[in-house]
């Protein structure tokens, strides 16, 4: 399968093998970029958030749902409420 189809809605399954060299895993990000007229796929660093939830998935708990963003940007706004107060 090292010559997967492209689906009508430009989907490709990357080789088994091809992931495990590159380190991409289920809900790792990618990079394309076009490089002497070649595509190029590379994987991104994974950033700690989503590491966590990786890892977490691991042990039964699902983090799919949680916005992280609003979670953070909240926190962020009731300790600048508490530095306000006093």
């Amino acid at each position: 399968m090292d010559n997967p189809l492209v689906s009508a809605k430009g989907e490709v399954v990357i080789p088994k093998r091809f992931r495990d060299a590159a380190g991409i895993r289920p809900r790792s990000r990618v990079s394309f970029s076009i490089n002497n007229g070649k595509l190029m796929l590379e994987p991104l660093r994974e950033n700690i958030v989503d590491k966590w939830e990786r890892e977490l998935n691991t042990i039964g708990l699902d983090l799919s749902n949680v916005d992280f963003d609003a979670a953070i940007e909240q926190e962020q706004s009731e300790e600048l409420h508490i530095v306000r107060r006093h």
